[in-house]
């Protein structure tokens, strides 16, 4: 007999989130740029970014997930919604 292995629908999944360094996110996304990015770390304290950093060592993290869902949440009125209004 034959050993099948679960469908990915049958299997218990853990979401990972993406890491991306601050210093290789040209690589990722065409905005913010890289110096962008760096001005939103350096002002973390002021503007809530620190819900997306991850800091390993000296490296600097953009947890992207995170990072997309604090940029919604910057202008709530700027989803679907607003653009048919």
């Amino acid at each position: 007999m034959e050993a099948t292995r679960p469908n990915k629908a049958q299997q218990d999944t853990v979401e990972v989130p993406r890491l991306v360094p601050v210093a290789q996110w040209a690589n990722y996304a065409p905005w913010p740029s890289v110096l962008g990015m760096r001005r939103l770390v350096r002002l973390a304290p002021q503007n809530g970014a620190n819900a997306w950093i991850r800091r390993v060592g000296h490296r600097v993290l953009v947890d992207t997930g995170e990072f997309y869902e604090w940029i919604a949440r910057q202008n709530p009125r700027a989803g679907p919604a607003a653009k048919s209004a």
